[in-house]
């Protein structure tokens, strides 16, 4: 399971940024950033944006060719961590599904989303 907003293991944020802490020099990690920023689209080009709805699309198709793909998506709100919106949930519904995935998980902690994170997923059910 991957995220695309979290900030914790499992999130492409945490996630990127974890590669090039792990993988490359200090004195090259700005650099680096910047450059695996450009590859997979932020606007800020240095990892402290969010991970664009393009590169978790494209990485969906990669991932779909071989079996059953499930989005999953951030449905819990807590600060520093996770920072969703009932309109990030929205997006990731509209966004996600022309993709060929075979549905959505909602995650990773349902009993903590917020009434508006539910009242989103409920809209887009019907």
């Amino acid at each position: 399971m991957m995220y695309w907003q979290t900030y914790a293991p499992t999130g492409l944020p945490f996630e990127f940024a974890a590669l090039c802490r792990e993988t490359v020099r200090p004195d090259r990690r700005k650099a680096a950033q910047k450059e695996g920023g450009t590859i997979i689209g932020l606007l800020k080009k240095d990892g402290s944006d969010r991970i664009p709805l393009s590169f978790v699309k494209q990485e969906l198709a990669v991932m779909n060719t071989g079996g059953n793909v499930y989005g999953g998506i951030e449905i819990n709100y807590q600060p520093d961590i996770v920072t969703t919106s009932a309109s990030y949930i929205t997006e990731n519904l509209s966004g996600l599904e022309r993709t060929g995935i075979n549905g959505f998980v909602l995650s990773w902690d349902l009993l903590s989303a917020p009434d508006s994170h539910i009242r989103a997923v409920l809209g887009r059910s019907r």
